[in-house]
């Protein structure tokens, strides 16, 4: 659940749940990001409920988008991106882009 306004929606390209270790059920999922800082992912091909939460940096995110399955890939507000990598024991690699010193934007 998001406790401010959601500013950032992306549908997951292909039908797979990255978060299910068997991936025997075709599912679509849904990133959300909103201004209380969190990045929620829904089962949204299903029964809708929440696979996975977490608190992100200090500022919000801008902008979502899944380049497959397992990569998803978010804004900040400072212009920086962020790439976000997971796996089906809910673990969560980030890695921060920037252009030299500068952010990407």
């Amino acid at each position: 659940m998001h406790l401010l306004e959601i500013n950032s929606l992306s549908w997951c390209p292909v039908p797979v749940n990255v978060f299910e270790k068997k991936n025997t059920i075709k599912e679509y999922l849904l990133a959300s990001g909103s201004k209380d800082r969190k990045i929620t992912i829904w089962r949204a091909g299903t029964d809708g409920k929440c696979q996975f939460q977490w608190l992100a940096f200090k500022n919000h995110f801008t902008s979502f988008l899944w380049i497959k399955p397992t990569i998803l890939l978010s804004s900040m507000p400072c212009g920086g991106l962020v790439s976000w990598e997971f796996s089906a024991d809910f673990q969560c690699r980030t890695k921060r882009h920037y252009l030299g010193e500068s952010p990407i934007f």
